[in-house]
């Protein structure tokens, strides 16, 4: 199941090293759970590149297999505003506290590489 979700997590390709970003789109703090129609709206905008700066879905990661967050991530990736823009844009992310499964956490997390593996 984590495989599957690896194989739909697939990104626009970045700009090589000699591109001029002119168009930069940012975002954190989403919910999989809401609305996610301000995808279409930054697939729209056409960014050079889309900076998600955390909290890249709300989940809980209570035990080894991080079942919600697991599910958090699918329920992202399975969304159609999300599969039409994520083929389109590319991205970069990095983790904040949500994305490592719990408010406020950070690298004393226990659950942590089982998150990142998720993440990534």
């Amino acid at each position: 199941l984590i495989e599957e979700n690896k194989n739909k997590m697939l990104f626009g390709r970045l700009p090589d090293s000699t591109s001029v970003l002119r168009r930069l789109a940012f975002g954190s703090c989403s919910s999989q759970d809401k609305p996610l129609g301000y995808w279409d709206t930054v697939a729209s905008l056409l960014p050079d590149v889309t900076i998600l700066t955390g909290d890249n879905v709300y989940a809980a990661c209570e035990e080894e297999m991080c079942d919600g967050l697991r599910m958090a991530y699918m329920s992202l990736a399975n969304h159609p505003s999300f599969i039409g823009a994520k083929g389109r844009l590319p991205m970069i992310e990095t983790m904040n506290d949500q994305d490592y499964g719990a408010e406020d956490c950070d690298e004393e997390n226990p659950f942590k590489d089982a998150a990142k593996w998720l993440f990534l």
